[in-house]
């Protein structure tokens, strides 16, 4: 399934779905499908590292898509391990899936304006779940090591004005205050890195390439090393672009591989 095939089957049940319930679960269905697809994973990744040119070049971040007039969106979240986001009400319906790793979701009530958690649960790789509003739930990685990424859809108000309540944070801090672009860009490329293990060799050397260059000097690292394990030949350019950015004892300990791996060759 290629992302625009995507779109066009959530825009579909969109627009002739005979009720938000019907609609919603078509659209699960949809979900399921694709976060396992790994045509799909390759257009996803290619959006993400597009979207991540422009947060480097004009600190501006875009959903990985969006169709306004269907009123929805699509992004992937990157969870740290143990990391957990506040208590968040939203007021729109809402898609997700499990692209990589695994997430835990708490469901809360509300009494009295206090919230008290009524149900955890975890949902691992290729899992898909939705919510209908309102709801108050968290979402966190409750992995001790490894990094999760998320899909997600959202659905978005009917009125530009009401925008700002589709997702009410009830704790302390906005996730969108204070945005720092650099960190962005790097999650993005994070996601990327994970997401690009599912595919092909072909397709996941393509995709590291990209993130080679777009990368910070660990991110150069990580594509680097990945590359080698798929093909040693063509990831030999790499060497020295990847040695011009490393210093100290890595610089080192990577300029002796290559030389194990290249220059004895010759």
């Amino acid at each position: 399934m290629k992302l625009i095939d995507f779109t066009k089957k959530i825009n579909h049940e969109i627009t002739s779905a005979q009720s938000v319930p019907d609609m919603i679960n078509n659209i699960r269905s949809i979900v399921s499908i694709a976060i396992v697809n790994e045509f799909f994973l390759n257009d996803c990744v290619n959006e993400l590292i597009e979207n991540t040119k422009n947060i480097i070049n004009l600190n501006e971040s875009k959903p990985l898509y969006i169709d306004y007039k269907n009123k929805w969106r699509m992004n992937i979240f990157l969870w740290n391990p143990k990391s957990e986001n506040q208590p968040h009400q939203h007021n729109t319906w809402s898609v997700s899936g499990v692209m990589h790793n695994k997430i835990k979701i708490k469901i809360f009530e509300k009494v009295n304006k206090e919230i008290t958690i009524n149900k955890e649960l975890i949902a691992s790789e290729g899992k898909t779940g939705y919510l209908i509003p309102p709801c108050i739930h968290t979402l966190g990685n409750p992995d001790l090591s490894e990094y999760s990424v998320t899909l997600h859809i959202f659905c978005d108000s009917d009125m530009r004005t009401d925008k700002n309540g589709d997702t009410i944070w009830l704790g302390k801090n906005d996730p969108h205050d204070n945005i720092d672009y650099s960190m962005v860009a790097l999650r993005n490329l994070t996601s990327c890195l994970l997401i690009s293990d599912k595919l092909n060799s072909d397709l996941q050397f393509d995709i590291l390439e990209k993130i080679f260059t777009l990368g910070t000097p660990s991110i150069k690292l990580k594509s680097y090393k990945k590359m080698i394990r798929l093909d040693v030949n063509k990831s030999e350019k790499y060497s020295s672009k990847l040695e011009s950015v490393l210093s100290g004892d890595i610089l080192i300990k990577i300029k002796e591989g290559n030389d194990k791996l290249y220059r004895k060759k010759s």
